[in-house]
């Protein structure tokens, strides 16, 4: 024996034992909950970005129709 892991009879040399196999519901990693959570902290951040660029660009636009 090699001592070293040993992949399944089954399983063709060239895919990774530790990857998805085609066939194979794994399930979808985004469904932990720490994962949602953090995915909706993004957003709401990433829509707080875009309402202060929004008004950034509001009042340059009134800045310079005022000149």
């Amino acid at each position: 024996m090699s001592g070293g892991p040993v992949a399944p009879p089954s399983a063709p040399a060239d895919i990774d034992p530790v990857q998805a196999r085609p066939g194979i519901d794994v399930g979808d990693p985004m469904d932990g909950l720490e994962v949602q959570m953090r995915v909706a902290e993004l957003k709401a951040e990433t829509g707080l970005a875009t309402a202060g660029v929004q008004k950034t660009t509001q009042a340059a636009d009134t800045l310079l129709k005022s000149q």
